[in-house]
């Protein structure tokens, strides 16, 4: 879908795409644009801090896990694009992918959880940010028609999340 910059048609109906380069000798005046076109990706679990116990009794343990240090993940994409068009792409991505993406997620220092540790089992525990990952392409024009384009992948945090992962020793 070919989106204005507003991240929303500026119509209902479909958007013509921007102008060729042959515009930008023609003196024509354009209104200022970013076109962004948006594939899903996988999501990805992004480890901000793990723990572990190994529990080699013959009875169950109660763990308390407390994260102990805060990460924070921010919304990127990897080609160098300008700040009018890294928003175009942030607010595409919170349209039509997920509206819980923020632009930086921070785990939170001291987040807490209490579980039971099976005899004869080690345990990890992860706290992570899950992340939007995304690839895009982009065209921007000016109000020369100057047009730029790009591509490239991105991601964008959206939640906190626990993991516990146990196996058997």
């Amino acid at each position: 879908m070919i989106l204005a910059l507003s991240g929303k048609p500026a119509s209902g109906k479909k958007q013509q795409p921007p102008p060729t380069d042959t515009t930008n000798a023609t003196g024509e005046t354009c209104n200022p644009k970013v076109y962004v076109d948006l594939k899903n990706l996988a999501n990805e679990y992004k480890v901000a801090w793990t723990d572990t116990v190994t529990n080699k009794t013959s009875n169950k343990l109660q763990w308390e896990v407390v994260q102990e240090t805060s990460k924070t993940f921010t919304f990127g994409v990897s080609a160098s694009a300008s700040t009018t068009v890294k928003a175009a792409i942030f607010g595409e991505v919170e349209v039509t992918l997920n509206a819980s993406v923020e632009q930086s997620w921070t785990t939170k220092y001291g987040s807490k959880v209490t579980t039971d540790v099976p005899a004869h089992t080690h345990m990890t525990a992860q706290r992570a940010v899950w992340q939007e990952n995304f690839s895009y392409s982009y065209t921007s024009y000016d109000k020369t028609c100057l047009i730029k384009r790009g591509s490239g992948t991105g991601w964008a945090p959206y939640k906190n999340n626990w993991l516990f992962t146990e196996r058997s020793i």
